[in-house]
């Protein structure tokens, strides 16, 4: 498969806990890979298992979607792995991503999809996410009362150097900077109700 040739850069950075705009470098684009990006909670690994099942052709895929398709620009998994596995993939791939469209380049003959889901829901479903997650902390702010973590969700502004605090602000960005933006030549645009009917 051929390159894609980046046709437009980066015009900010975001990084978090996990997100770490350093790591894109992992991840040579082909042309005909495909880019999930999703604010979280918003339907990510489901679109990237359907995706990824249909660029094998097949309902089996060859192993856990982490693995097969990857979150370039996290600090999970070591870089010099995910850049090995991404390489030995041949043909097409799928990779996924919570950052906005203005974070990362944009690359030709690369698709995006973009998927995103009624804020309220994403904020449920992320106090179930921390809940279980042995890495958020007891003072983790979707750990306070429900008031409270409500408050914060609504009411917190996007910090691009904290951009894991997940928001209402932050996925506005979201929308607004991909959905919205006129940066991406080849994307699609869904909303969780559409995947689910």
């Amino acid at each position: 498969m051929q390159r894609a040739r980046e046709i437009r850069p980066a015009l900010a950075a975001y990084r978090g806990d996990v997100t770490c705009p350093e790591r894109w470098a992992t991840w040579t684009p082909r042309r005909g890979d495909v880019l999930v990006c999703t604010p979280p909670k918003s339907g990510t690994t489901w679109t990237q298992t359907m995706v990824a099942m249909l660029l094998a052709g097949r309902a089996e895929i060859p192993q856990r979607i982490g693995v097969v398709s990857p979150w370039v620009d996290s600090v999970l998994g070591e870089a010099e792995t995910v850049r090995a596995d991404l390489a030995a993939q041949p043909g097409r791939r799928v990779v996924k991503t919570h950052t906005p469209a203005d974070g990362f380049p944009v690359w030709e003959g690369v698709s995006v999809i973009a998927v995103y889901r009624h804020p309220l829901d994403v904020f449920v479903s992320l106090l179930s996410h921390v809940a279980n997650r042995a890495t958020a902390g007891a003072f983790h702010r979707l750990r306070r009362p429900l008031d409270e973590a409500l408050a914060g969700f609504l009411e917190d502004p996007v910090d691009r150097e904290a951009y894991d605090e997940d928001s209402l602000a932050t996925i506005a960005r979201h929308y607004r900077e991909t959905a919205l933006s006129d940066r991406l030549p080849d994307r699609l645009v869904l909303h969780y109700a559409d995947m689910v009917a």
